[in-house]
């Protein structure tokens, strides 16, 4: 098993993205498992300095439907990674379950109120989608997730803010953000409402 940048064993790979390896880790300073996401040092287009700002606002967030984040870290190459609470889900677009109202309604409740949150910390999402929601499993005797965690929040639109031109995810990002806007509370209820058409309609939004 891989050591990253000296205290990290990582276990598992969790997936790979645009921006970096997301990876099973575990703390070797208290043995804990965690999530260590390990982003190319390509796309860091902001200052160290901003980066770790705006970092610790997103720290700060605590919150039963957005995922812990620990710390920010830089790698002896430079490279940066962060590191979050580990949540055994599964992502709501790879779900084998019925997406009935009652499912939605729940979804939707837990996912406004983890944005509630993140706004009032000043933070955006700036990629709402079905695989950056995680669903905890029901528990015995249930039909509804026992929770929902937002993932990869902030630092897309964080790592992407001075670039030009279309970003976010096609079928989910707001207008605004394909025409190379920085993503915005609206353009998050943008996101929430096209996640939440993509779950129930089994299809992203529709041309136009």
């Amino acid at each position: 098993m891989e050591r990253f940048a000296g205290r990290y064993e990582l276990l598992r790979s969790l997936g790979q993205g645009g921006m970096g390896s997301v990876w099973l880790a575990r703390d070797l300073s208290n043995g804990t498992e965690c999530v260590v996401k390990r982003l190319d040092p390509d796309v860091l287009r902001v200052a160290p300095g901003s980066l770790r700002r705006e970092f610790e606002l997103l720290a700060r967030v605590r919150h039963p439907s957005v995922v812990t984040v620990h710390e920010l870290g830089f790698a002896p190459d430079g490279a940066p990674y962060l590191t979050m609470e580990y949540v055994p889900g599964v992502a709501a677009g790879a779900a084998e379950r019925t997406w009935d109202t009652e499912a939605l309604c729940f979804v939707a409740a837990q996912v406004a109120q983890g944005l509630e949150a993140l706004h009032a910390a000043g933070v955006v999402h700036g990629d709402l989608k079905p695989s950056n929601l995680l669903l905890l499993p029901s528990r015995e005797g249930e039909s509804l997730p026992a929770g929902v965690r937002l993932v990869d929040f902030g630092l897309a639109s964080l790592l992407g803010r001075d670039v030009e031109g279309h970003r976010g995810t096609a079928g989910f990002a707001a207008p605004e953000v394909v025409r190379g806007e920085s993503p915005s509370v609206a353009s998050d209820l943008y996101g929430l409402g096209a996640m939440l058409y993509a779950l129930a309609a089994k299809r992203v939004t529709p041309e136009g």
